[in-house]
């Protein structure tokens, strides 16, 4: 490592680079796109270069850990989602996502799948729809337009069963995602 060296050794910086792995992991950022970001930033912020390097090397250490050690690479939502792809798991289904704020886009690969096979689909959010709250305005529009278009795509394929619940009350329709 270079602009980590002085804290490797430290095991809360330890916990805070598995946890930037894991989600980078977890919004699909590879080590390629990692390097194509470095490539672009060298002349204008080095530092952060450094220490996306020192991430690069980090997220790769720890996915090669874990295949060695569990015989996979953290990639869960990836390999369900394979599997989703061949099999009709979820057949004549009824599935209930239940508490949520949004997805990352391995959840919304497994997601697809699941709006392809089941005979229906509700998902909760946590938060109130008519909230004034503008914490709660965020996710309830992130919520909207994370499952836009599966919600469009399922209906394309003349899946209709697709309800969306925020919070207790309140919620939205296929039809209203569309607005």
């Amino acid at each position: 490592l270079g602009e980590y060296s002085a804290s490797a050794s430290d095991i809360s910086f330890a916990s805070s680079a598995v946890h930037c792995a894991e989600e980078f992991s977890a919004y699909n950022i590879s080590a390629d796109d990692m390097a194509s970001a470095i490539n672009g930033l060298e002349d204008m912020n080095p530092s952060l270069c450094a220490k996306l390097k020192d991430m690069s090397l980090i997220s790769a250490a720890y996915r090669a850990e874990l295949k060695n050690t569990y015989g996979t690479d953290g990639e869960n939502l990836e390999m369900l989602s394979k599997v989703l792809e061949k099999n009709n798991f979820f057949s004549d289904s009824v599935v209930v996502i239940d508490s949520f704020y949004g997805f990352t886009p391995q959840e919304l690969l497994v997601i697809k799948h699941i709006l392809r096979q089941a005979r229906e689909v509700h998902i909760t959010f946590c938060t109130e729809k008519d909230d004034t709250d503008k914490v709660f305005e965020r996710a309830y529009e992130a919520s909207k337009d994370s499952l836009r278009n599966e919600i469009n795509e399922a209906k394309s394929k003349k899946i209709e069963n697709i309800g969306i619940v925020i919070g207790a009350e309140g919620g939205f329709t296929p039809k209203e995602a569309e607005e």
